[in-house]
């Protein structure tokens, strides 16, 4: 019995095998397996640590020396550091659009006149400069999505 907790098994299956009871089984499974693997942001905010998802968050807007993560339930985290250091944490989901943002490629629903619509409404300005670039990054994004 004890020998369970050691290989951290997560179920018990009993013979004959139940087909329901093994698919929910390796549904939960696969489920941990893809929490474990998510990637996080770790950001301070005074003298609390806070974990965010990067998966939860849409986009991130940097304003004077505080940057703000907008995520995907409306909440809109704050704390103080630079741009430069945000996107060496976060994945190649992240795209910096314009000089104040970075956009979560998940989010994006169009982009035109130098304006990318988020799945959440909002509408980001997107630089002159980084127009063409967008566009590339939303295609190898979307096929690199179909790929998985």
């Amino acid at each position: 019995m004890f020998e369970a907790f050691e290989v951290e098994a997560c179920d018990y299956l009993l013979k004959p095998l139940d087909a329901g009871h093994f698919e929910r089984t390796l549904e939960r499974v696969f489920r941990s397996i893809k929490l474990g693997q998510e990637e996080r942001l770790l950001v301070q905010r005074g003298n609390k640590s806070q974990v965010i998802l990067l998966s939860e968050s849409v986009y991130c807007e940097v304003q004077g020396r505080k940057i703000y993560i907008h995520l995907k339930n409306g909440e809109v985290i704050d704390y103080y550091d630079r741009m430069e250091n945000l996107k060496h944490h976060v994945d190649e989901r992240f795209f910096q659009c314009h000089r104040s943002y970075l956009v979560n490629l998940d989010y994006v629903r169009g982009c035109k006149a130098g304006q990318v619509w988020l799945s959440c409404g909002d509408k980001i300005p997107v630089s002159r400069l980084r127009e063409r670039e967008l566009t590339q990054a939303l295609l190898m994004h979307m096929k690199a999505r179909r790929g998985r």
